[in-house]
Parts: structure tokens; sequence; C-alpha cells
């Protein structure tokens, strides 16, 4: 009976420790979120490539009041964003364009991002890592 009891205090402990340390990365994700980011490289179909080179200076920033900002070589299209901690979807909806981005985070460091997106034109899954702007 004292074994059982231990051992159902060891898993809640371990649940309870898993839980905190995922609730404390999905919390996390909207501090550094908030930065302006810029492509490092891309992977479509296990190949890795380097940002076009229209898209050199290319900026993605995300601010905390969920509005984001698309740097381009032609201008710039502001719009807002938003996070799904269940799916670890993050959505952006941009001015003048109905349909809206969904990206699936991978990965976030204070320095790097990696998330998927969907290629509309192939279907494919397009990995996309993203550097911290200096």
């Amino acid at each position: 009976m004292r074994k059982i009891f231990l051992k159902t205090i060891l898993s809640f402990s371990l649940f309870l420790l898993i839980n905190l340390k995922t609730n404390a990365q999905e919390i996390n994700l909207e501090n550094l979120i908030n930065k302006t980011w810029l492509l490092e490289k891309y992977e479509e179909n296990g190949e890795i490539l380097p940002p076009k080179e229209s898209a050199e200076e290319e900026k993605l920033i995300f601010y905390k009041d969920k509005s984001t900002v698309w740097v381009t070589n032609v201008g710039t299209v502001k719009g807002t964003w938003s996070y799904d901690e269940k799916s670890k979807n993050l959505a952006i909806s941009y001015e003048n364009n109905e349909e809206e981005i969904n990206l699936k985070i991978i990965r976030i460091s204070e320095s790097k991002c990696i998330f998927t997106l969907k290629n509309e034109e192939t279907g494919n899954l397009i990995k996309v890592h993203l550097y911290l702007e200096k």
C-alpha cells in the first residue's frame, strides 16, 4: 500500500514539474517573439536554401501590443498577431489580406526562431529559420 502511495506521489510530482516547465515556456513565447527578426535560411523538401536576394533585407517585427510589421524591399505591411498555446500556432493577419498566415512555432530562444508554414502553391511545409537583428 505504501509503495502504491509513493508511486502515485512521485508520478503526480513528475506531472506537475512537466506542466510547470511547459507553461513557463509558453508564457515566455510572448516575451521572446517581441523582437525584430531576419531570415537566416529556409528548408523545403529537405533542401536548405539561403534567403533570396530580394529577401535579404526583409524584417519581421513583433510588438507586445500584438501588432506586427513585415518590412520588405518594396515597402512595409502592418498587421496583428495572436498565439495559441495548445497548437503552438502563431497567426498573422496583414492589412489588405483576407487570409491569415499560420506559423507553427518549432523552437524559439533569445536569438533564434524556427517555424513551419505551408507553401500554398505546392502544399509543402517550409521550415523557416530566423535570427535576431543586432
